[in-house]
């Protein structure tokens, strides 16, 4: 195994965003994005460092990384390249007119990414009313979880290290430095050197609890996310939507006995780090479109099946939408733009949805056959699935 599956592998078992800065403002700066990609025959270079430098007034462009780890799009090589997230809201904004209807539907596309870049952080500091102490309590336990559920299945001592590397929660030290320069030794340099050689097998159980350093950078902006899609109140207690958020995770089986969230990849992201051949764990784990439904739910959706003709022709036509405004965007690349990203087009439906009765789009996508209605699903190589349109 240890051949095969690589240490970056074992990341998809943590939702989490490794860093704290330039989290700020994000629902405004995801609206600023989505509107310039969807108002540009293709986005340019120049288009997203007048975003950073000009609109936002940031002093560095690293706020690509961010924005990066969310989803919305990979700035690199003098490139930009809008993620699956990034395209859905783009087809958003395109459907939409009103700026409050722009800016409910990319609340829920920006909650979903979060839930799936950060949500083992976010979710369990939402919980924890974004208190430092209770926060740490639950990702030690959560981290605890994950690392013991991993250790089930991988027993080696180097699988086991390579897991605890990465299902782990960054201390971020404060460096305090030295009082005086040059070096200080700590023991006599004898005693030292007899502690060279192999170096001693790592305690893989071991998790040393968030610094408070990491808690004051981390928990500001994650409380600005959840006071952005409504989770919390005015006096940052949980409203009504929190509680529906957390309800239903609940009910999908991620809060675990001791209260903590902890959230499992999805079955496409087994398969990609080649770990689908664990069959327990592999039946355990949602499909994408289960987290899509879990933040359409916490809005307000309530996802009914296609039961005739009628919705079948809506959900047809509503794709064909949703195909030709995908491919009116990057135009520079639209002969590589032939099908339509399954993720991009569920997420898109979500947060276009009311807070209401709602055909399961996902649901109907894969589990029927509508050839005849001129929309098909197929699988990809880059992509979870692709649909095209006859």
């Amino acid at each position: 195994m240890v051949g095969i599956v690589q240490p970056d592998d074992y990341s998809i078992f943590i939702r989490k965003i490794g860093y704290s800065v330039g989290l700020e403002q994000t629902l405004d700066r995801v609206i600023d994005f989505c509107e310039v990609y969807a108002s540009r025959p293709q986005i340019k270079p120049g288009d997203w460092l007048e975003l950073v430098f000009d609109k936002w007034d940031l002093k560095s462009a690293n706020i690509a990384d961010v924005f990066g780890a969310l989803g919305f799009v990979t700035v690199k090589s003098g490139a930009v390249y809008p993620g699956l997230l990034g395209e859905a809201g783009a087809l958003c904004v395109k459907q939409l007119d009103k700026t409050d209807e722009r800016r409910r539907a990319l609340q829920r596309i920006l909650a979903l990414a979060v839930l799936l870049a950060d949500g083992d952080i976010f979710v369990n500091a939402l919980i924890a009313g974004f208190e430092p102490e209770a926060t740490a309590d639950l990702l030690v336990k959560m981290v605890s979880n994950k690392r013991h559920r991993l250790f089930e299945m991988f027993t080696g001592q180097h699988e086991r290290e390579a897991i605890s590397s990465v299902v782990t929660i960054e201390r971020q030290r404060q460096m305090v430095g030295t009082k005086k320069p040059g070096i200080h030794r700590s023991e006599p340099l004898v005693e030292a050197s007899r502690k060279l050689g192999l170096p001693a097998p790592k305690d893989v159980f071991k998790i040393d609890e968030p610094s408070p350093t990491y808690l004051r950078h981390m928990l500001t902006p994650r409380r600005e996310w959840a006071r952005s899609f409504g989770f919390l109140t005015d006096r940052s207690c949980l409203s009504e939507r929190g509680w529906s958020f957390l309800r239903h995770a609940a009910a999908m089986g991620f809060v675990a006995p001791g209260g903590e969230c902890d959230f499992l990849p999805t079955k496409v992201e087994l398969e990609r780090a080649r770990l689908s051949q664990f069959s327990t764990l592999y039946q355990r784990c949602p499909e994408t479109a289960d987290y899509v439904r879990l933040i359409g739910t916490a809005f307000g959706t309530v996802w009914m099946p296609a039961q005739d003709q009628t919705t079948a022709q809506g959900l047809a036509t509503l794709t064909r939408k949703l195909f030709m405004d995908y491919r009116e965007l990057s135009q520079d690349r639209r002969l590589l733009r032939n099908e339509l990203p399954y993720l991009t087009a569920i997420a898109a439906h979500m947060a276009l949805a009311p807070a209401s009765e709602e055909t399961d789009y996902a649901t109907w996508l894969r589990e029927n056959e509508w050839g005849e209605l001129g929309v098909k699903v197929r699988s990809s190589r880059t992509i979870e699935l692709g649909i095209i349109v006859n």
